[in-house]
């Protein structure tokens, strides 16, 4: 866990990140910038893992699988290396128009004033969301627990995915070191998935949902907030 300046006698305010806080999915990418800009990883690796995960998301295996699979390809990567990497795919992708979900970083800005602790939420690993946690003065990260051996990645995850249930799991333990804020927090996400996360605290709100995400929402009452407008 990456963190900030935290004030455990406030609550805090989760967003998951892709999809709900920026248009684009950061961990594919992030793949992407990888095998076009640097020889960080074998050409030969690179084409191995991208195969499996193509075969895996073809046979329709759990997310949580597939995500813990991705994260092999930094096996014996430096965690130094890796993290500037990150900084030049984020410098690469930030400017793009839209990059942002306006209405999602409005409310995080609002959060803020409001004195809330700012806390991403992701499947994705630190070297891709610490430049946007810095660049937005986030206080905390819960992200893919990549382990680490001798400042380089295993390629393995020392906890369970950071996705559905796995993003429960995280907010719960990193609760229990505030002073009984969860009834006060909000947490934010754009997929069914996220129901889990939005489960843990006092407010739960979808970000800009989709049908099946709607569609579940009937049995929850999760608030939405869609682009210039606010659904309670």
């Amino acid at each position: 866990m990456w963190q900030h300046n935290l004030v455990t006698t406030e609550p805090c305010a989760f967003f998951d990140v892709d999809n709900t806080l920026i248009s684009i999915k950061s961990m594919f990418s992030f793949l992407d910038f990888l095998q076009q800009n640097s020889n960080l990883i074998s050409a030969e690796f690179m084409v191995e893992v991208q195969t499996e995960l193509s075969r895996l998301f073809a046979d329709k295996e759990r997310r949580e699988n597939i995500n813990e699979f991705y994260y092999c390809l930094f096996r014996d990567v430096s965690v130094a290396s890796l993290a500037e990497q990150g900084r030049l795919w984020f410098e690469s992708v930030v400017q793009q128009e839209d990059f942002f979900h306006s209405h999602a970083l409005t409310r995080l800005r609002q959060h803020q004033a409001q004195g809330y602790n700012i806390v991403f939420v992701s499947g994705s690993g630190l070297a891709m969301l610490e430049p946007l946690a810095d660049m937005l003065a986030v206080n905390a990260i819960l992200c893919a627990p990549q382990a680490q051996h001798q400042a380089q990645y295993t390629g393995e995850l020392y906890d369970r995915p950071c996705i559905g249930e796995g993003k429960a799991h995280y907010i719960r333990q990193f609760l229990s070191r505030f002073s009984d804020v969860a009834a006060r927090s909000i947490a934010y996400g754009d997929d069914i998935s996220d129901f889990p996360m939005l489960e843990t605290v006092g407010q739960g709100c979808l970000v800009s949902p989709g049908d099946n995400a709607i569609a579940a929402n009937a049995e929850k009452g999760f608030s939405v907030l869609e682009a210039g407008l606010a659904v309670a």
